[in-house]
């Protein structure tokens, strides 16, 4: 079956579902967004939120290479993040005292309070679009997107 084709099941082309999927992506981030703009006390990009959001959830502490790995990122590309993160106040940099390669990222209470922010706006936008939903639809809406996630896990990285 071709990309375009109706599927025998649903009759919904592939297309259709992917766009979309798409487009709900793009809307609900963007909604995020805009609401995140407003009431988080530090302006932050979704990818130091992101960084935030992971030392919140590792006890506000980790290093760059662990960073780097979580994310799938390059060293110099965290480096980069966390210079521009610590300038506005999200988290320290600082040296291991008993090995000075490592570099220890630690939130700080701004970011700790830029966290808080931003899950209450996330908690927010999912009651938004998920409480119409029953509970068999969402059950049956994360069966299927589980299945689509392990799909795109398993997909060749042709970014690389």
């Amino acid at each position: 079956m071709g990309d375009g084709e109706i599927g025998p099941e649903t009759g919904v082309s592939l297309d259709a579902i992917f766009e979309l999927t798409e487009s709900l992506s793009s809307r609900m981030m963007q909604d995020l967004h805009r609401e995140l703009l407003q009431r988080l006390p530090l302006k932050t990009t979704p990818q130091q939120m992101a960084v935030a959001i992971i030392l919140c959830r590792r006890g506000g502490r980790m290093t760059v290479t662990d960073v780097a790995r979580e994310f799938g990122v390059s060293l110099s590309a965290v480096t980069a993040s966390a210079d521009r993160m610590s300038r506005i106040g999200i988290l320290r940099r600082s040296r291991d005292l008993a090995d000075r390669r490592v570099v220890w990222l630690d939130l700080t209470p701004a970011g700790r309070e830029a966290v808080g922010a931003f899950l209450e706006v996330r908690d927010r936008a999912r009651h938004r679009y998920f409480d119409l939903l029953s509970e068999q639809d969402r059950s049956d809406l994360y069966r299927i997107m589980s299945k689509v996630k392990a799909a795109a896990e398993q997909a060749p990285d042709h970014g690389a």
